[in-house]
């Protein structure tokens, strides 16, 4: 707790550190930094990566969106930005967000389960609504989908890559 909270509330302020206990930095030694040691080539970690590519996805990415539909790393589960598209690559529900965000909450659970993980294990996601008026009605179909304890969520408007989209979702998951 700093010292203006402890005041803040009621509390002592803490007591200053007497001068005679405070090290002098050397005047030498102002302005150097030190050097870090470089780990050998053996002991460096590094996260190995896993694109995540869904049956059902497999048009994903199409050739003017140089993207992955998912990427693991670690244990987490990283969806890109999915969209209402079925297995064929066509765009559903069009005019529909209630159908769009189903379809599109199916393809987040595509990704999802290609890299081990489900809708319980989803911490995060992010929706993109090409016009917030229909905020509502994309809700009432997130509910169904995360029912209980759901992931904290961010909901922005947005201009989405094709005009008929009306909803985009991105999800991030943690598997333990």
């Amino acid at each position: 707790m700093t010292a203006v909270g402890a005041a803040h509330r009621g509390q002592k302020w803490p007591e200053p550190v007497p001068r005679d206990t405070i090290t002098e930095v050397p005047e030498d030694t102002v302005g150097r930094t030190r050097e870090a040691s470089p780990s050998p080539p053996s002991q460096e970690k590094t996260m190995p990566k896993t694109v995540l590519r869904p049956k059902n996805l497999e048009f994903q990415p199409r050739p003017s969106y140089p993207y992955s539909p998912g990427a693991k790393g670690g244990n987490f589960v990283f969806t890109a930005g999915q969209v209402a598209w079925d297995a064929r690559g066509a765009l559903t529900g069009l005019g529909d967000v209630r159908v769009q965000t189903l379809q599109t909450l199916n393809n987040v659970k595509s990704v999802l389960a290609e890299g081990g993980a489900g809708l319980d294990d989803v911490v995060k996601c992010t929706v993109y609504l090409k016009d917030m008026g229909d905020f509502q009605a994309m809700n009432e179909i997130f509910a169904s989908f995360f029912p209980t304890d759901p992931p904290a969520r961010t909901t922005v408007q947005a201009a989405l890559a094709e005009p008929e989209m009306l909803v985009e979702i991105e999800a991030i998951a943690y598997v333990a």
